[in-house]
């Protein structure tokens, strides 16, 4: 599931890559396309519209980019992350030079016009740009200093683009109306909007340099979890065979990246990104279940003690009826009913949002029901003591942070979910379940042939020294 999402989000960065590049080239290369080598339009969804030569293009760069070795990729990531941040800036700053405080009150339904339904599929809809982050856990083999180094970078980068990104928003919005919104090309246009023509073109240079970073930072994570996948013996062996001369794995980027042109070919954006979505969605509020049962859960190891209780939440032990409960039922079945409830209490929010805000009377009654539930089942959790190695960082406010993080993530996912990405997150969560059934049959063939050959082996070694016995004898 990890490997085809990370395919799929390579996918869809190329795609975005190619829309810019043919926005600032006039349309010239999808007329082009679709005159002179293919028009798919009669195909519909799923399918584009048109064969993406471009997006193939900047997949077959990225290719070589990948397989050169880690200081070329590194040397380009860096430049191009620091013109991308540079925009951002640029954007800001002459955002606020043009604000106009009534582009939020005076404006269709004020500052909240499509309410708190609408305010949860927007932040959905562009989840995926905080998606990334766990290549910075890939990375630590590379780090001098991981437990103290991975730590402060995820919680840096995620206040700088946190940042940056929240002073894009106010500006933008402070800019233009949402209603004079231009789709298509959303800061050109702002910028178009308030007869900034001049920076109108340096706006439109700066999604590409981020796309094509972000072409890149995906490639480099499908590499390392390959890579890791494949030493574990989760893939094939040859997937973590090395260059000698580039130092980086060349099987997954040959493998990988004619996939992720096969997706270009078959799938379209739109498509492309609702996966993206749910698959971000379901994967976060996963490994956040499953964080919890690693906290809690007794795991098998040859030497294991207690975690010290990190909060001053989970240094009280109770010896109640809640203590004992706790000690009853297993902390896995626990999670798995915390994961139905908040499911259960998304679906109230997002379908009868309106009606808790107006006041119904039954709704509020069930959404309270449902989060008291959760609590209780939490608080079980917490009463247990937690085991596992203390070494390296651990996560605080466990296990409140985790049922927090799952909340949130189905919140989203449930506002997010529509037919067409259901259908697409099935299709494509099948070909990598039946990709990774092949891999086990392999294993357990190639496993069962060494079994025969070393007992044949056996019996071969067995027989001779029989015979030798007897000519001895």
């Amino acid at each position: 599931m990890y490997v085809t999402g990370m395919t799929s989000a390579m996918s869809m960065a190329s795609r975005g890559w190619s829309g810019y590049v043919d926005s600032l080239s006039g349309h010239a290369i999808k007329n082009y396309t679709v005159t002179h080598i293919a028009n798919w339009t009669s195909h519909g969804s799923p399918f584009p519209e048109y064969p993406d030569m471009a997006a193939i293009f900047i997949v077959l760069v990225v290719m070589v980019i990948g397989s050169v070795g880690v200081n070329c990729s590194s040397i380009i990531n860096s430049v191009l992350t620091a013109v991308a941040a540079s925009l951002l800036i640029f954007i800001t700053i002459v955002g606020f030079c043009y604000s106009n405080i009534e582009n939020w009150t005076k404006v269709p339904g004020g500052f909240f016009p499509n309410g708190l339904k609408g305010l949860l599929k927007a932040s959905s809809s562009c989840f995926y740009a905080f998606q990334g982050y766990e290549i910075l856990g890939l990375s630590a083999e590379e780090t001098v200093n991981p437990k103290r180094d991975i730590p402060r970078a995820l919680i840096s980068v995620l206040v700088i683009v946190l940042t940056l990104y929240l002073s894009v928003a106010v500006s933008f919005t402070l800019m233009v109306p949402y209603t004079n919104v231009n789709p298509s090309a959303p800061f050109p246009g702002a910028f178009e909007a308030n007869g900034v023509t001049w920076a109108k073109y340096i706006v439109e240079i700066g999604p590409v340099l981020a796309l094509t970073n972000l072409v890149i930072l995906e490639l480099f994570t499908i590499q390392r979890m390959v890579f890791s996948m494949s030493e574990d013996g989760l893939l094939f062996s040859y997937l973590s065979k090395v260059n000698s001369y580039t130092k980086v794995p060349i099987g997954p980027v040959v493998t990988f990246c004619p996939i992720v042109i096969l997706l270009l070919l078959c799938i379209d954006l739109s498509n492309l990104i609702g996966f993206m979505v749910f698959y971000i969605f379901v994967q976060y509020s996963t490994l956040a279940s499953y964080l919890i049962i690693l906290r809690y859960e007794p795991q098998i190891s040859i030497s294991s003690s207690p975690v010290q209780n990190d909060t001053k939440f989970t240094r009280t032990r109770s010896s109640n009826i809640l203590e004992k409960i706790s000690q009853f039922v297993s902390v896995t079945k626990l999670v798995v009913c915390i994961y139905c409830l908040l499911f259960i209490l998304s679906l109230l929010i997002v379908l009868k949002g309106d009606e808790i805000f107006n006041g119904n009377v039954t709704v509020i009654v069930f959404v309270v029901i449902l989060s008291i539930l959760v609590a209780i089942a939490t608080f079980v959790i917490a009463c247990r003591e937690q085991t596992g190695n203390i070494k390296g960082f651990l996560v605080p406010f466990m296990p409140v942070v985790p049922v927090l993080t799952m909340f949130s993530n189905i919140l989203m996912l449930v506002s997010a979910a529509h037919t067409g990405t259901v259908v697409a997150s099935i299709t494509l969560a099948l070909i990598g379940i039946s990709v990774y059934l092949c891999i086990v049959i392999y294993d357990a063939v190639k496993n069962y042939r060494n079994k025969s050959t070393s007992s044949t082996l056996e019996d071969q070694v067995g027989l001779l020294e029989s015979e030798e016995l007897e000519t001895m004898q």
